[in-house]
């Protein structure tokens, strides 16, 4: 398999991790893998690409295992299999090889082109964000699906994974975004995948996500952070609300999904701006009301409404023209309801007289009697299980009825218990002699 390869290359060679990851498309032809892999490694023959994506086909997708996407569930077909069992692999031999080539550290140049070409093979890359590079999502999205672990802390993810961090995902971007690969990355970790019981590893799990938001987040603007899924845009929120220099960064953002137009990344973003200091909330908050609507911002009204300063910033954007005086006037009714001092009263109770606690007597023994009478005369009804209630009520004789008082009175005894029922109607318990 290598002959052909050494004669091309010489001392320069491919790695075998990397002629393994593309050993499905053998099946297809050994010219096509070849030339797959003298593109990764070399970038020669970049025709390949142009003709797989003139020929786009289910098959490959196939044969290679899904590639470049990131689905909830997915399984080969029966042909794919076949053709595998041919090559010598098990199915799940095809993915591990991918993430084995990952594990092997490769240059970023060549995974660059290991990921145009996995999204040249996959007939659709999902996951993607407008201006983020396909080729990122397919291959972030790839080193994502074929994470063999169920467990993915940091260990796990350094020995499987260990040149992957969301810092490299910015090195990856570097030769073709320059400046922007930063935020490009973290619209590229931040998009949401469909959800799956069969992945154990996200995107935004790859180690230093939240190092990169608190690095770059000011980077990141509204108008970037709005190309997200609404998952997304959540998943952003959620980061900020839980790590204070991450909100620091994402501030400008915060205060823009404050008056998102999905109620999910609203309510994360609005647990994060409350979080904020109140210089940096003024700051950010301000572009927000200038241009927020009435019916996206009753949230953020509220929120600002309960303090003065919040107060203060709202009549400072009405008095500039915003159109969210309603709501403003609203909040500023309920916080002097609230603000209104109200004299304590105090509340006269009525004397209690606790219910006395005599002993169960005699009456008892009559309801508990009355109760069984009433079981008997249901019993001549046609119904079977009516029949055996007003059996069992029947075999209680007046002494155990005694006595069941007396056991509530709080006389010990010893034995088991009948199944006859009180008068509330719950089973009730008679001791048996011994």
């Amino acid at each position: 398999m290598f002959d052909a390869l050494k004669k091309i290359f010489g001392g320069n060679q491919p790695s075998a991790k990397l002629v393994d990851a593309l050993r499905p498309l053998q099946a297809r032809s050994q010219s096509l893998h070849d030339r797959c892999v003298t593109y990764v490694h070399s970038g020669g023959g970049a025709e390949v690409l142009q003709e797989l994506e003139q020929a786009k086909s289910t098959d490959l997708v196939q044969l290679m295992h899904n590639p470049g996407r990131l689905d909830g569930w997915w399984w080969p077909q029966q042909a794919a299999t076949k053709a595998w069992k041919k090559l010598g692999l098990k199915p799940d031999q095809v993915p591990r090889a991918r993430n084995l080539y990952y594990a092997s550290s490769p240059e970023p140049a060549e995974l660059v082109r290991f990921g145009r070409l996995l999204a040249t093979l996959a007939v659709e890359v999902n996951r993607t964000v407008t201006g983020v590079p396909e080729w990122t999502t397919a291959l972030v999205n790839d080193v994502v699906a074929t994470f063999p672990d169920r467990n993915n802390d940091a260990d796990v993810l350094a020995k499987r994974l260990p040149q992957w961090s969301a810092e490299f995902v910015v090195t990856l971007l570097n030769s073709e975004a320059g400046a922007d690969a930063p935020a490009l990355a973290i619209l590229t970790l931040a998009q949401a995948g469909p959800d799956s019981y069969y992945r154990h590893l996200e995107p935004h799990d790859l180690r230093g996500f939240d190092d990169l938001l608190a690095q770059h987040g000011r980077l990141l603007t509204p108008a970037l952070a709005g190309r997200l899924s609404a998952a997304g845009r959540t998943l952003l929120m959620e980061r900020a609300a839980a790590v204070p220099a991450v909100n620091v960064a994402l501030a400008p953002v915060v205060a823009a999904l404050t008056v998102d137009t999905a109620k999910g990344p609203r309510a994360a973003a609005l647990q994060a701006f409350e979080a904020l200091s109140a210089e940096l909330r003024a700051e950010a908050v301000r572009p927000v009301l200038a241009k927020a609507t009435a019916a996206r911002a009753a949230d953020l009204v509220n929120l600002l409404g309960r303090d003065a300063a919040g107060a203060a910033l709202l009549d400072e954007a009405v008095a500039a023209g915003a159109k969210i005086a309603g709501l403003v006037d609203q909040a500023a009714q309920r916080r002097d309801a609230i603000d209104v001092e109200v004299e304590a009263q105090p509340v006269e109770l009525p004397p209690f007289e606790p219910i006395p606690d005599v002993p169960a007597g005699q009456a008892v023994i009559d309801e508990l009697r009355a109760k069984l009478a009433r079981e008997i005369s249901r019993g001549a009804g046609s119904e079977h299980w009516a029949k055996q209630a007003a059996e069992r009520a029947r075999q209680v004789p007046e002494a155990e009825l005694a006595e069941l008082v007396a056991a509530a009175n709080g006389k010990s005894f010893k034995g088991g218990w009948s199944s006859a029922t009180t008068p509330g109607g719950s089973p009730t318990r008679r001791p048996r002699s011994t």
